[in-house]
């Protein structure tokens, strides 16, 4: 198994103490390897999970996936 993450997918995770749902990057084995959320006034986060722990991410790949959880939150803070 490599450790290479080339392929994920985000999926949306609504809290409901929260404005804003948070946009999780999950890998086919179902771990969350970091998501991307919004405070209440606004302010777009990202937490890096343990499950990304010894994963490797190409910088360009890594750059995409932030990019799109950016946009997918972006779209509900509308």
């Amino acid at each position: 198994m490599s450790n290479n993450v080339e392929q994920a997918k985000f999926r949306k995770f609504t809290p409901v103490d929260r404005e804003y749902p948070i946009f999780e990057l999950v890998v086919d084995e179902g771990e969350v390897l970091l998501d991307i959320g919004a405070t209440d006034e606004g302010v777009i986060e990202v937490a890096i999970h343990e499950a990304a722990s010894n994963k490797i991410f190409r910088l360009e790949r890594l750059l995409e996936f932030m990019c799109q959880g950016k946009r997918l939150l972006e779209n509900e803070m509308l």
